[in-house]
């Protein structure tokens, strides 16, 4: 079965070089629950990992598949760091594809993750992708829940900088406070975070804007993206 599994994957391979990646993918994908039924499941998983990655350019949404299923044979070896990972990838690109039910999901499932070891504050950030991605979902109470549970995942999220940040800009959503927006959007903290989070950042959509030449109500007023600026945006937290 082993070596079954070795030929599988090596064909994969083969597809790989003539550029069939969904082919490729299939193949691995039967290598890995050979690589499992054989008692070598690490061995699946990282050649499932692999080929996601491969994938994550032109077909992000087999990558988000392949992610979480390299996610669900970690959890089956009781790896919750190698899961959080994969789950972390396919919020990714989820979040990259703008498929935020997809994004918000994975990243509830790696905040649970994270509460279980030593995350080296990996889990404050997961928090600000959680209440970024339910915004760009027009779900805030989604959102306040999400930083709810990533707090008490890991208690020491509620001192961090990343859940003032998540508050703040969740609070100025709800408000519709464009300007207190764009200072957190423009905080150092954030714009150091993962590209692709900052890009949804800067596209935030709000229904009011108190930017210059808006209103600053919703009646009537076009939604706002957040341009970007070069500011280190250092804001009072508090």
């Amino acid at each position: 079965m082993f070596h079954a599994a070795k030929a599988l994957e090596e064909a994969g391979r083969l597809y790989r070089d003539l550029k069939n990646l969904e082919k490729s993918a299939d193949l691995v994908e039967e290598a890995c629950g050979l690589y499992v039924e054989y008692g070598s499941p690490e061995t699946g998983r990282i050649a499932l990992e692999k080929v996601a990655k491969m994938l994550e350019m032109n077909k992000p949404e087999r990558a988000i598949k392949l992610f979480k299923k390299a996610c669900d044979v970690a959890e089956a070896q009781d790896n919750n760091r190698v899961a959080a990972e994969m789950l972390g990838s396919a919020a990714r690109n989820a979040v990259k594809i703008k498929k935020f039910d997809e994004a918000s999901s994975a990243l509830a499932q790696q905040a649970t993750f994270l509460g279980t070891f030593d995350h080296h504050g990996l889990l404050p950030k997961v928090a600000f992708y959680s209440v970024l991605v339910h915004i760009a979902r027009a779900d805030t109470v989604a959102a306040d829940k999400a930083l709810q549970a990533c707090m008490r995942a890991d208690e020491a999220v509620a001192e961090s900088l990343e859940a003032c940040l998540a508050q703040k800009l969740l609070t100025a959503y709800e408000n519709s406070d464009y300007d207190s927006a764009l200072e957190v959007i423009n905080h150092h903290e954030v714009r150091n975070m993962d590209n692709d989070y900052v890009i949804l950042s800067r596209e935030i959509k709000f229904p009011g804007s108190s930017k210059k030449g808006a209103s600053g109500s919703s009646g009537g007023q076009e939604a706002s993206s957040i341009p970007c600026e070069e500011d280190d945006g250092d804001i009072d937290l508090k």
